[in-house]
This record gives structure tokens, sequence and C-alpha cells, in this order.
């Protein structure tokens, strides 16, 4: 699967854009230089994810690269 990268921040809620495979419903996706994980929380037309910034991360930034995980949130 192909990475997402970061298009939008608006506070916790971040839109995450994909090429082609897009991830599921509730699944963790992480930022790759950090490891920061996002929720994601609905889908957008034009393959965008939106999604929630569960760690409240404040130095993500636009362009950052996104990968799935394929799990969900563990308690």
């Amino acid at each position: 699967m192909n990475p997402g990268v970061i298009r939008a921040i608006s506070d916790l809620m971040v839109t995450v854009m994909f090429d082609d495979q897009m991830p599921e419903l509730h699944e963790v996706i992480t930022v790759d230089k950090n490891g920061s994980p996002l929720l994601v929380d609905s889908m957008a037309a034009g393959n965008r994810a939106i999604c929630l910034n569960i760690q409240s991360d404040h130095s993500l930034q636009k362009g950052m690269t996104v990968s799935c995980t394929g799990k969900s949130i563990e308690i």
C-alpha cells in the first residue's frame, strides 16, 4: 500500500490523502517521521481520510507521509 500524505491540519483533525488504497474506518495510521498515531474518523471524497490526532502532536506538518497499520485502537 502506498503511503498517504498530510494535506490539512485543523486543531486535532488531520486530513490525509491517499493515491489508491484507503485505510479502513477506525484504523490507526502512523506518521512516518515520528510514529505519531492518527485515528481514521471518516472518509471524504477524493481519497481523503479525516483523522483524529490522538496524541495532540503539534509537530505534524502538511506534506508528512503516513502509513497504514491495519490495526484499530487497543485498550
